[in-house]
């Protein structure tokens, strides 16, 4: 099945009749299922609500956690639950702890994390004939049942009541990692996985792993230690080392366009030193910009570079002018690391135009905005870049 072919979370919430289920709930210092795991409290069991996450407040940020049979609820925990809102308002008065609703944007952070998948039980599976709580799924699979369906319609169904009947369909939260592992199970099929998987973390586990690696990098690079290519690929190796990335993931990771277009430029940049054509560009600067002084030449590439940018990739733009840049420094008698510098920082500056950059032509149509207001918006902004390089680059790399 094709990517744009899965349902997304809400088709599925839509499918089982469970789109308004979804509550957060505050458990207080005073609550009653504090140091309870989630077989003591009995949620499910006496209150037919599904406890799928829990959202608790760390000594940095807080963390949002799956749910297994040994995690215990404290105090200040905010728990994500699945459950009818009369079975939410019981709980919440029994049990002393406090309903927050589901404000929209919560969802979008939960989807990071947690999911959904549908499965059917194999035929002659042990699951067959079994109540949900009979069945543990949250025990074998550490995932909970959240929706059944009967002959494709929901079906209401009793945590310690409703048998399960071979052709049901099960709809199953939790987190990503766990619900990717139901490939490798052999008790139920996977029928349909949600859009969303896709940009799942694989390996959250490995979050830690990654930051340190990409700091370390940035050591090597800024203390000169490694060259900026050694540190990059070192970093890299790295990655698929200590299990950030696998290969497959790595190379699918490279982007071919900008490959194929850089490969493409740097012949272009050659071809344009063996014609004369490169000659022929700067003996123009020269003509145009001679005994102006280096801190003009910087203006004149930045100027040039930028106005390249707003109609061609930043990537592009830097392939051709970069050579340009480093044969005027020549020419000149002057370092080429201000220059270099300065081309750089140019080509960024892709503002003026709703085709510079995919980032202004993705929010051309949203916004409804004209050609002229990115004009309006971003030549200042570029005239402003303009005057804070030519201050700061000589300073930082004197001519």
């Amino acid at each position: 099945m094709l990517e744009s072919e899965h349902p997304h979370l809400k088709e599925f919430a839509e499918r089982y009749g469970v789109t308004e289920q979804l509550h957060k709930i505050k458990v207080p210092a005073n609550s009653k299922l504090i140091g309870q795991n989630v077989v003591e409290a009995g949620l499910r069991t006496h209150y037919e609500v599904t406890l799928f996450a829990i959202r608790r407040a760390g000594k940095l940020v807080s963390s949002l956690m799956p749910v297994l049979i040994a995690t215990e609820i404290k105090a200040g925990d905010v728990l994500m639950v699945f459950g009818e809102l009369a079975n939410i308002s019981r709980l919440c008065g029994e049990k002393t702890l406090l309903s927050e609703g589901f404000p929209a944007g919560e969802t979008s952070r939960l989807q990071q994390e947690f999911g959904v998948t549908e499965v059917l039980m194999r035929p002659g599976s042990y699951l067959i004939g079994k109540t949900i709580k009979q069945c543990r799924f949250r025990e074998r699979f550490n995932l909970s049942v959240i929706g059944v369906r009967r002959d494709n319609d929901p079906l209401d169904t009793e945590f310690d009541g409703t048998p399960l009947a071979q052709g049901d369909t099960l709809l199953l939260a939790g987190g990503w990692r766990f619900l990717k592992q139901l490939e490798s199970k052999r008790d139920v099929i996977i029928l349909e996985t949600p859009a969303e998987i896709q940009d799942a973390p694989s390996r959250s586990e490995r979050s830690m792993m990654a930051l340190l690696i990409m700091a370390v990098m940035l050591v090597l690079m800024v203390s000169g230690t490694l060259s900026s290519l050694a540190a990059i690929l070192l970093a890299a190796f790295a990655m698929i080392v200590f299990g950030c990335v696998t290969m497959d993931e790595a190379y699918r990771s490279l982007n071919s366009t900008s490959l194929v277009l850089i490969a493409g430029m740097l012949p272009l940049a050659l071809a344009m030193k063996k014609t004369g054509g490169l000659d022929l560009v700067v003996d123009q600067l020269n003509t145009l910009l001679g005994g102006t002084g280096p801190l003009v030449l910087c203006a004149g590439l930045f100027v040039f570079t930028s106005v390249f940018s707003q109609f061609i990739s930043n990537t592009a733009t830097t392939v051709l002018v970069a050579p340009i840049a480093l044969a005027a420094a020549q020419g000149f008698g002057v370092n080429p690391e201000p220059l270099m510098m300065t081309v750089a920082i140019a080509a960024s500056t892709a503002f003026a135009t709703p085709v510079a950059s995919p980032v202004n032509t993705l929010v051309l149509a949203p916004g409804n905005y004209r050609f002229l207001d990115f004009v309006k918006v971003g030549l200042p902004l570029q005239i402003l870049a303009l005057i804070i390089t030519l201050i700061v680059t000589p300073m930082l790399f004197p001519f």
